[in-house]
């Protein structure tokens, strides 16, 4: 089953009424995960350090 499919099937799984996320925000909603920017910045920071790398 293909990523759409798992999708779709989800979706239209859901209770009547009940609308799928808006945003990305409402994935992570109800799990108290607090990001700042700063902390965006410094993980994006952090992963691009060595790159370009020398070896490519």
């Amino acid at each position: 089953m293909s990523v759409e499919e798992h999708i779709l099937e989800a979706v239209c799984s859901l209770p009547a009424g009940q609308q799928p996320f808006q945003s990305v925000k409402g994935l992570w909603a109800g799990l108290g995960v607090d990001l700042s920017a700063e902390d965006i910045d410094a993980n994006q920071a952090e992963i691009w350090r060595n790159f370009p790398s020398d070896d490519l």
